[in-house]
């Protein structure tokens, strides 16, 4: 399984204090990075798109990052309406703006992820590996599917600093 994952905040890198738009932020981050210790590898798609994708994962803070995930699919040739895209690829939305209000997403994404994606994450993309139906994924604690239109209960981590290593370090360089 092919996937991918987008973050259109800005960010500080740590280590210089500048802002760099268009790179993975803190909480994108720390998703891919749990996905990869789950045995799922995600790629940062700001390094480039190449092939075709089964999962696009974005992370959008801001209202207009709605409009940027649009344009982004769009420039890549996916079709950004979930309806007429039917799944091909599935997008697969976290971040402050999904978590507090999921159903203005519901014409873009496929799911989304309600609070912290550390767990969240690797479980949709291992059970979509292994089959899955979308409309099924709604037994996941903190995951809102478009097309049930179900509740979503905020899932919170206590603890993310197993298996991300830190300092964090802004950048879209493999480590």
């Amino acid at each position: 399984m092919e996937v991918g994952i987008l973050d259109f905040s800005v960010s500080a890198s740590q280590w210089k204090g500048s802002h760099v738009k268009g790179t993975l932020g803190q909480g994108t981050h720390i998703v891919r990075e749990c996905c990869r210790a789950a045995g799922v590898e995600v790629r940062d798609l700001h390094r480039g798109w190449r092939g075709k994708l089964d999962v696009v994962m974005a992370g959008l803070f801001w209202w207009e990052h709605a409009y940027d995930l649009v344009l982004t699919l769009a420039a890549h040739g996916i079709e950004p309406d979930r309806v007429r895209r039917g799944g091909h690829p599935l997008v697969f939305v976290g971040g402050q703006l999904p978590s507090y209000n999921p159903g203005v997403l519901a014409s873009i994404a496929d799911l989304a992820c309600i609070g912290d994606g550390e767990e969240v994450g690797p479980e949709v993309l291992r059970r979509l590996a292994s089959g899955a139906a979308v409309r099924d994924l709604v037994e996941i604690p903190g995951v809102y599917v478009s097309e049930a239109d179900n509740c979503a209960e905020w899932q919170q981590v206590a603890d993310i600093t197993g298996p991300v290593r830190w300092p964090f370090i802004n950048r879209t360089v493999e480590d």
